[in-house]
């Protein structure tokens, strides 16, 4: 039995393997390419322009992409959090709950 395991172990490993190699790959220039050698370089130079550190700079304007609060609501959001309101808000989730998807 333990025969027939390693055997089936290792022709899985080897149909995977088979299955997962990249055997050819489309150039630039719309050509196959199949050597090793010049697939290997394809896929580096791919993931170095990929990853290459480009600097762009672009300038964008936030000034009016939110709206501005007002007085009270900054007094709202300045305020200090009072305990009792804290358990108040542990009191009401119910028992086995967490706090909502915004985290509080």
């Amino acid at each position: 039995m333990s025969d027939w395991n390693t055997r089936h172990f290792h022709g899985t490993t080897n149909i995977c393997r088979r299955r997962n190699k990249v055997e050819k790959l489309m150039n630039d220039n719309n050509k196959w390419v199949t050597q090793q050698g010049e697939l290997k370089k394809m896929v580096t130079n791919f993931y170095k322009t990929l990853f290459s550190y480009t600097r762009t700079s672009t300038t964008v304007c936030l000034t009016n992409a939110f709206p501005q609060l007002d007085e009270e609501e900054l007094a709202v959001i300045e305020s200090q959090i009072s305990n009792e309101e804290i358990y108040s808000v542990a009191r009401r989730m119910g028992g086995f709950k967490a706090p909502g998807p915004d985290g509080l």
